[in-house]
């Protein structure tokens, strides 16, 4: 990453303060410390014969880097009564930057950093409009509002009064989507064998054993709306353990039928979970792009609205009467991944793999029919393996709350406690 100038003298104190590659969190500053090829001692951590970069020079990578998605207010931001005016975004310290990036975990690096870039405020550039991020999640939020609230079934020639420069037809919302999943392979191949789990509440009087009474609703017999689908059309909902596979059925005290299905045939999925790690309940990229990487972060908007919109996928939604709305924006996703979207390759998906609401496992959904997912024949995807009786004595929800605790910090996705007291899928 290059940059003009000097922001610190080269004879300053700081450029004898030096930091090693291990003090970042961020792959895109370890890189550039790397490639410097300049070994000697750390002097935050102390650690010796590593490869370090100095303080000064490391100032004038942040300032370079930061000026590739903000600007100074001096360019250009309102000034009324002697103040400027407040985009969004806010008006940011160098500190607020970098903490929002995780840059390191060493808060005495950033607060040296700020220290010498006290005197600079940062803004995101185009303040007073949407940058592209923005721009992306304000076309994603308008197809939500369109699908939901005013045409869900023609909106590819919806007459949209949406008065802005840059919004995106709501179908051409669905192949941006696409686009991104293909290059960016979320497409990827479940094996054969892989184990997949549903459950069902038992009566005393119920002796469930068979595949059409283990397996998801007939056609015509498919009643609720889910995240995926709508009323009438049926999908194979399951989860990659017993414990995901009781929740999701909101199972309190009682007796339940588990059964563990496995594919007999390689599975094509998008798969939401490949990518992605959750830390405190919130669900992020692993390969978000570095705000240092030149080569990359030009994409970082685009990540920033991918991960925006598999959140969405993955939320709980609140079952309160209005979920069948709610669920619309995924239905519509899925309705396009199942009908119309192909790989790079051509090839249809068999279904989508996501983070569960209410405990942050895996979930699958798959998009054949209940009769070709396990009836015999050139279509059958999935076989019966075994079913397990379990009982349930009223602390199996507190259980696995204790469990997960550590997941369920932030209601930012739906990770909460209140998530638990509702089945969601």
């Amino acid at each position: 990453m290059g940059y003009s100038g000097r922001y610190i003298d080269e004879t300053s104190i700081w450029s004898s303060i030096y930091v090693c590659e291990d003090c970042f969190n961020d792959y895109g500053l370890q890189e550039i410390v790397i490639s410097l090829n300049e070994k000697g001692r750390c002097s935050y951590c102390e650690q010796q014969d590593k490869f370090v970069i100095s303080m000064d020079l490391l100032v004038d990578y942040v300032i370079a880097a930061i000026k590739t998605e903000y600007d100074i207010p001096e360019n250009g931001l309102a000034i009324d009564e002697g103040s400027f005016v407040e985009p969004p975004g806010g008006i940011l310290y160098t500190n607020d930057i970098l903490y929002e990036e995780d840059v390191c975990s060493n808060s005495a690096i950033i607060d040296d950093i700020h220290d010498i870039l006290s005197d600079r405020w940062w803004v995101r550039k185009d303040f007073y409009g949407l940058d592209e991020h923005q721009d992306l999640k304000f076309n994603w939020d308008s197809f939500k509002d369109i699908v939901k609230h005013q045409n869900r079934f023609f909106f590819h020639r919806i007459e949209t009064s949406v008065e802005y420069s840059r919004f995106v037809e709501p179908f051409q919302i669905l192949g941006e989507i696409s686009n991104f999943f293909n290059v960016e392979n979320f497409i990827q191949h479940i094996p054969i064998g892989y184990e997949i789990f549903r459950a069902r509440y038992m009566a005393k009087k119920d002796n469930f054993s068979s595949p059409e009474e283990l397996g998801p609703p007939p056609i015509g017999k498919s009643k609720f709306p889910n995240r995926m689908s709508p009323a009438g059309i049926s999908m194979f909902y399951g989860s990659e353990n017993e414990d995901t596979a009781l929740l999701e059925i909101n199972a309190n005290k009682g007796q339940y039928c588990i059964a563990k299905w496995k594919s007999i045939r390689e599975l094509l999925v998008l798969d939401l979970i490949i990518h992605t790690h959750i830390s405190n309940g919130i669900i992020y990229l692993n390969n978000y792009p570095s705000l240092f990487d030149e080569n990359r972060n030009h994409h970082r908007y685009k990540y920033s609205f991918i991960i925006n919109f598999i959140r969405d996928i993955c939320a709980t939604v609140n079952k309160d009467g209005l979920e069948h709305i709610e669920y619309i924006p995924t239905q519509v996703v899925s309705e396009y991944l199942r009908t119309i979207f192909r790989t790079n390759t051509g090839e249809r998906l068999d279904g989508i793999r996501f983070v569960s609401s209410i405990n942050g496992n895996n979930n699958l959904v798959l998009f054949e029919s209940s009769i070709d997912c396990y009836s015999e024949g050139k279509n059958q995807i999935l076989s019966l393996e075994d079913v397990m009786v379990k009982k349930i004595k009223g602390k199996f929800m507190r259980n696995i709350f204790r469990k997960f605790r550590k997941l369920l910090i932030k209601d930012v996705i739906g990770f909460s406690r209140s998530s638990l007291l509702v089945g969601n899928q």
